[in-house]
């Protein structure tokens, strides 16, 4: 009797802990440690609304790496920091920010329950970031198939200044759907961190032969754990997102990426301790 409820104390124990990520054989290219990026700040369901100031400064308060932000830019070149072209999406503001000066659109605010703060230009929030170089920065690049090279390059020229003012060409990360917009980023810095935001694992490998990628960003849900062990065999690092829950993180833990980009920030931060 003794021996057998040894056994079974065991075996409790043996799977309890194979459910620890702590446990987990990460393997990957970021030094066998996945780096905790916030989504847009605190992430999704955050009180506070994705690439607000009060979001961003939250997120970086934490032990993480870095976080991801969404950014588009106004006809006058000013880098701004939302989700979406279309100011009503998230603001109380109209029109496309494309469309738009910057001080067009300065006054307007996020439509949150809570606090409204202000849409703001990224030099807003990195001129208040102490310790720059301490931190990883995603820049999640709001262009269309739809733009002309026109634009684009407005949009490339807007973006290398900013990385290149503040000094964080080694440290931030560039991610585009947009094949064309990356292609014309490489040739203005050869150095930037270029990934392709893709739905499909196999279109980033594809990719590789027209362009020098550093890593491809998909949702967790649409790559493998064995896809991304192959993508690290072609250098490619691999970003997943849109971890909300505590059981998607930990799914995400599992295909060893390299980074994620998650909604549960301090879950994630503890749960790679």
């Amino acid at each position: 009797m003794i021996v057998r409820l040894s056994i079974v104390l065991f075996l409790i124990l043996f799977f309890s802990c194979k459910k620890d990520p702590s446990l987990w054989d990460i393997k990957n290219l970021n030094g066998n440690k996945i780096s905790v990026f916030g989504h847009g700040g605190m992430g999704i369901n955050s009180l506070d609304p994705m690439d607000s100031y009060p979001s961003l400064k939250e997120c970086l308060s934490h032990a993480v790496n870095g976080t991801e932000m969404d950014v588009c830019v106004t006809k006058d070149s000013v880098l701004v920091l939302s989700h979406s072209q279309k100011l009503e999406d998230q603001t109380g503001c109209t029109g496309m920010i494309e469309n738009k000066t910057w001080p067009e659109i300065s006054g307007c605010k996020y439509n949150s329950l809570l606090s409204k703060p202000d849409l703001i230009p990224a030099s807003y929030f990195f001129d208040r970031i102490e310790n720059k170089n301490n931190f990883t920065f995603t820049f999640d690049c709001k262009v269309s198939n739809e733009d002309n090279l026109e634009y684009l390059n407005l949009f490339a020229d807007a973006l290398v200044k900013h990385i290149t003012s503040y000094n964080i060409v080694s440290n931030s990360f560039i991610e585009s759907f947009n094949t064309v917009f990356l292609e014309i980023l490489q040739k203005k810095n050869k150095n930037l961190h270029l990934f392709l935001y893709t739905q499909n694992y196999q279109t980033g490998l594809d990719f590789l032969k027209e362009i020098n990628l550093y890593g491809l960003t998909l949702d967790y849900r649409k790559i493998s754990a064995e896809e991304i062990a192959e993508a690290h065999k072609n250098n490619l690092r691999i970003t997943i997102f849109n971890t909300q829950t505590e059981h998607e993180n930990l799914e995400a833990i599992a295909k060893s990426p390299d980074f994620i980009q998650t909604d549960k920030v301090e879950y994630l931060i503890n749960a790679l301790k």
